[in-house]
């Protein structure tokens, strides 16, 4: 299902004062999977390992050349039939200058984190490298990564390698309770207050 247009997405998955985070996100799996199961539970569930993929992307645009791109990749996905479901859920930049190699690469990924869900999850590390299949660190970066669910039993975050000096926005932030969360959506309109010190020995 595609939602370009907002009072369309609105539709779908409730209004939202901001669409490219995580919680809208969160709210599309929610809905999907949900549906899914109300649908075909009865007639399937029993031999059937069910999924969903959410993306919600701020991709560049012909107009706002400048901005960056960046968004949600999601997957909600059984291990076995009738089993508890289990999320995945990425934030990505996408380094492209240009919209179509964007979507290109977006695709890309999309495929790249489903199959990684279905065949790898028994090792978050194969996982996390299977993201990358058929990109480069030129095109896309995943700067956050984080399981739950049974299946998981911790938050995991990376940063790709790259070279050269580090872009503005490159960070990785934990809250007080161990969550791992997006730098960039926490600090949204916040006044944020830099101090450093030098010590001399």
């Amino acid at each position: 299902m595609s939602a370009y247009d907002m009072t369309i997405s609105d539709a779908i998955y409730g209004a939202a004062d901001r669409y490219f985070t995580r919680q809208r996100l969160h709210s599309m799996l929610e809905h999907e999977y949900t549906l899914l199961e109300e649908r075909l539970k009865d007639k399937r569930g029993a031999n059937t390992r069910f999924f969903v993929f959410a993306d919600t992307v701020k991709a560049r645009g012909y107009k706002h050349q400048t901005d960056e791109s960046n968004g949600w990749l999601g997957v909600r996905f059984q291990t076995e039939p009738l089993g508890p479901p289990s999320d995945v859920i990425i934030h990505v930049r996408m380094l492209d200058k240009e919209n179509v190699p964007q979507q290109e690469a977006l695709g890309v990924m999309g495929v790249n984190i489903i199959y990684a869900a279905l065949y790898l999850h028994q090792d978050p590390r194969t996982f996390i490298h299977s993201l990358m299949d058929n990109l480069t660190s030129e095109r896309v970066e995943v700067d956050m990564i984080k399981f739950s669910g049974l299946l998981f039993q911790r938050s995991t975050i990376v940063s790709w390698p790259r070279t050269g000096p580090a872009r503005p926005g490159q960070s990785a932030m934990f809250t007080a309770d161990g969550e791992v969360v997006d730098a960039a959506e926490v600090l949204y309109k916040r006044t944020i207050l830099w101090s450093a010190a030098a010590f001399v020995p």
